[in-house]
């Protein structure tokens, strides 16, 4: 196995089995929580940032590859090569990344204080609708050569893995159609953002617990995360070589 794919596998993996629930976990333990701690708050920040720059150096890696941009050079070499737009887009990934995880992961532990099901039922359809997708398309078992009872078990696991990455930090490289897919990408960013918005709302008029929050600070956090989010975005397509704006 390519060094590379290595090592964006075992980043994958303990990013989406271990980083993103022991984000979610923070964030609902501190909106149970009867006295809000500082530290607490700076845990869950440090976490989403660390979540956000390892998704980013994937990205990163992938792109500036020399061997991947031999190879496809259409696809790979978005980042610009001198080093001040260089810089500048990494920011804006990591940025961009950021704001997402942590938009994503309150709006997980929100539903999760309110009632767990309806976590289940948001990240169900969403996943649901994807493999159907991709059997759809004929390519659900991808580039997978082994044997026939593992390729069906591997291709769900990394089916399965990947869209949730893709679904929670945004790393560019999986619009690659042997990856998410371009239209499932984009599918993921809008519904994560229409249900970030909707666990806002549902907690404002259906929750009446003990962890209430007030109305003022769920739309600090919201406001300045979608700002945060759309800026990133903004700074991320300008910095970038315009002549793969298409391969988004």
């Amino acid at each position: 196995m390519e060094p590379l794919i290595e090592m964006t596998m075992c980043k994958g993996i303990e990013t989406v089995f271990e980083a993103i629930p022991g984000s979610i976990l923070q964030i609902y333990a501190l909106i149970l929580a009867e006295e809000k701690s500082a530290d607490a708050l700076i845990s869950i920040l440090v976490s989403a940032a660390t979540i956000a720059f390892t998704s980013s150096m994937i990205s990163y890696d992938w792109d500036t590859s020399p061997a991947k941009r031999k190879v496809s050079p259409t696809y790979y070499g978005f980042v610009p090569d001198k080093a001040l737009p260089r810089a500048v887009c990494f920011i804006s990934i990591i940025s961009l990344s950021f704001a997402h995880v942590t938009l994503l992961c309150f709006s997980c532990a929100l539903l999760t204080v309110m009632n767990p099901n309806w976590l289940l039922y948001f990240l169900g359809l969403d996943m649901a609708l994807y493999f159907l997708y991709k059997i759809l398309r004929g390519d659900f078992f991808s580039f997978l050569n082994i044997a026939c009872i593992m390729r069906f078990v591997y291709a769900i696991f990394l089916r399965f893995a990947t869209k949730l990455m893709a679904n929670f930090t945004m790393p560019m490289q999986l619009c690659h159609p042997q990856e998410v897919g371009a239209l499932p990408f984009l599918f993921s960013i809008v519904y994560s953002l229409v249900r970030s918005f909707a666990s806002v709302y549902l907690f404002k008029t259906h929750y009446n617990g003990p962890a209430k929050l007030d109305e003022g600070t769920l739309r600090a956090v919201l406001g300045s995360l979608v700002a945060m989010w759309v800026v990133s975005l903004v700074s991320f397509a300008l910095v970038i070589k315009r002549k793969y704006l298409h391969t988004f």
